[in-house]
């Protein structure tokens, strides 16, 4: 690691130091391992036979019931360490006498040696489960960004304004996956979190469009999804899944904060968001009817039907069975769980996480009741959320069941003697 401050050099005496009074740039480099990186088994480079499944005794007449053991891991004395490479430059800036400060940081971390299950063993070895290896590879590059505002502008007026702001991309550099995958499901090249599903190309017009569109399972009838077959063999089926939207992981987090004291009163503000996210719902957990379940409004309000006939209404035709009978892909199940773009958004939000405002009583009438402060104040926590998203709040999950979010007010007097 180094770093260089800029500012001392001479060249910076000459007028620039007026508005740059502090300038830092700074790099490193470094690598780390890892040993702690999968929990089970704990030691991969031993064997570890277990008790396996019970089981009758297949002679006839026989009631004897039998066991065997089972291999739970093969060993691999050759197992190395995960190791992380990382690299790091950054720059430490303060402004106008101090008054702003920015610092920002650019990073990557590429991971090596990632432990995963190899894939590629053909059937005729004869193992009975996967043995572990050294097989990934994963980098990550990203930049953290925050600023700060301080100034005094008088004995009776201040204020301090925090912001920060991170962007981060990892994804898949190197990794073991079966010959046989196509092409558009192969990890490497796509992000961690991303999602394999299907493209929803919108629904069912007539029983014509049925007819003439590839066969993709279920009980389809005209409003139902229709989805894009990707290796045109006039099947929808595992194959036709690829990668899509943004990862469900935000790429971007952000939040701000800010202070302001003007005499006796104080007021004070917090942000916090995201963006850059694929959100999913889960079409069988908002299915109407299913286990009597209520209605969303937002499917009341727009569901296909023969007054609503739109290319991509918010559903697709009401049944009373749930959605993945009519539309299997959308059942969410398999080793790789699968969704669809039709449910798919792309997610971005801010939310105000606290706003107060307060009030000192001035000191000379503190000093006649002998107390060193009383402060009365008045706050909101979750006043109010920005989205793209307007179906339910965006951080209760997919299906928006989970306990809300509280807004609470709360008004207090804080003493001190």
């Amino acid at each position: 690691s180094g770093a260089w401050i800029i500012s001392k050099e001479n060249f910076m005496q000459r007028g620039i130091n007026k508005w740059i009074s502090f300038l830092k740039l700074r790099g490193s480099w470094g690598k780390v391992g890892n040993d702690g990186i999968i929990k089970d088994p704990r030691f991969v480079y031993m064997p570890e036979i277990i008790g396996g499944p019970g089981y009758m005794d297949p002679e006839p007449g026989s009631q004897q019931q039998l066991s065997r053991k089972e291999v739970k891991n093969y060993g691999d004395p050759d197992v190395k360490w995960e190791v992380s490479e990382q690299l790091n430059l950054g720059l430490e800036t303060r402004f106008f006498k101090d008054i702003l400060e920015v610092n920002l940081d650019l990073y990557q971390e590429i991971r090596h040696n990632i432990i995963e299950q190899r894939v590629t063993i053909p059937a005729q070895v004869g193992v009975e489960v996967n043995p572990l290896d050294n097989l990934g590879k994963i980098r990550a590059r990203g930049l953290d960004l925050s600023a700060k505002v301080q100034h005094s502008f008088s004995n009776d007026f201040w204020i301090i304004l925090n912001g920060t702001f991170t962007y981060n991309k990892a994804e898949y550099r190197d990794i073991e996956e079966a010959a046989n995958k196509p092409k558009w499901q192969k990890k490497v090249g796509h992000e961690i979190s991303q999602q394999i599903g299907y493209i929803a190309e919108g629904v069912f017009r007539d029983q014509a469009e049925i007819d003439n569109s590839p066969r993709q399972g279920g009980d389809v009838m005209p409003g139902d999804i229709r989805y894009r077959d990707l290796n045109g063999d006039g099947v929808i089926d595992v194959n036709d899944a690829t990668y899509i939207g943004f990862p469900t992981t935000p790429r971007v987090i952000y939040g701000f904060s800010g202070f302001f004291n003007f005499k006796n009163i104080e007021f004070s503000f917090a942000f916090q968001g995201s963006g850059k996210r694929a959100f999913f719902m889960n079409p069988t957990s908002i299915s109407p009817f299913v286990n009597n379940r209520a209605m969303l409004k937002a499917i009341y309000d727009d569901h296909w039907s023969s007054d609503n006939m739109t290319e991509r209404p918010f559903w697709p035709r009401l049944s009373t069975q749930s959605i993945s009978v009519h539309n299997p892909q959308e059942a969410w199940s398999g080793a790789e769980e699968r969704r669809s773009t039709y449910f798919m958004r792309e997610c971005s939000f801010l939310r105000c996480t606290s706003i107060e405002l307060a009030y000192n009583l001035p000191r000379e009438f503190l000093q006649r009741l002998r107390m060193q402060t009383v402060k009365f104040y008045a706050r909101v926590n979750n006043p109010f959320l920005i989205t793209n998203f307007k179906v339910w709040d965006v951080e209760l999950g997919d299906s928006g069941f989970n306990y809300p979010i509280q807004r609470t007010w709360s008004v207090g007097l804080n003493i001190s003697f």
